[in-house]
């Protein structure tokens, strides 16, 4: 008897593994996605100031994949002063959420041109925090974490249905 309840308690197990961790990381993106959406919802009525560029720079970052080759990342980086009622700050934030990697660096040169260093430009800074700004209201990667999220999700979802259908299957056989 011991030895045939093995494959159930070990699909038990394995299934409710990955419908935990599946289902876990699903959730969790799409709960970052919404909170991000809402965020940007709440900047749209931000208030503004005047920001002068102080920095504008591509940066580089290497990824290694699994086989050891070496991948460059190419990010826009850019540091602006800004005043908000008489103390100033400082911010490097383009947009919110993630920064954005291109494979060359003229794609983050390009993306550099509307912030050369003395420039004046606007910033839109959180009220309640005024030392969060960005130059640009948008959001960059909250539709990635969305679509990533729900397919995860569904990995998880489709773990536990076969975990319950064979659950149900081998019990409805004794």
């Amino acid at each position: 008897m011991a030895n045939d309840s093995f494959p159930i308690v070990f699909s038990l197990l394995c299934g409710g593994f990955f419908f935990l961790v599946f289902g876990g990381l699903g959730i969790w993106l799409i709960a970052s996605s919404r909170k991000q959406r809402q965020k940007l919802e709440r900047s749209q009525n931000w208030p503004t100031t005047i920001a002068e560029i102080i920095l504008a720079e591509v940066r580089e970052r290497s990824q290694y994949d699994n086989e050891g080759d070496t991948r460059r990342y190419y990010y826009p980086h850019v540091e602006y002063r800004y005043q908000v009622a008489g103390v100033t700050y400082q911010g490097d934030a383009l947009t919110l959420g993630a920064r954005v990697g291109y494979p060359s660096p003229a794609r983050a040169r390009q993306e550099l041109a509307r912030y050369p260093v003395g420039a004046q430009v606007r910033a839109y800074f959180n009220p309640e925090d005024p030392k969060e700004a960005v130059l640009e209201l948008r959001t960059i990667g909250s539709n990635f974490m969305l679509i990533f999220g729900i397919l995860a999700l569904l990995i998880g979802l489709c773990s536990l249905c076969g975990v319950l259908g064979s659950l149900i299957s081998n019990l409805g056989s004794r």
